[in-house]
């Protein structure tokens, strides 16, 4: 199939293929930030738990 030059796709075809780019990044920005969050929490977990153990070992 070959590929049609731009200017004969509607601008609301065009508007629409921007808008959607424009999610996917945000998504994926989203996305990033839930994953460093959530790494966070994992370190942070991780930490208690170790601490925990240190204590339970003590008693």
């Amino acid at each position: 199939m070959k590929s049609r030059p731009q200017a004969s796709i509607p601008d609301s075809l065009l508007i629409l293929v921007d808008k959607i780019s424009l999610t996917q990044r945000n998504n994926r920005k989203n996305l990033d930030q839930l994953l460093t969050i959530k790494k966070e929490e994992i370190t942070h977990l991780q930490a208690a738990r170790d601490e925990n153990k240190e204590l339970l070992e003590q008693l």
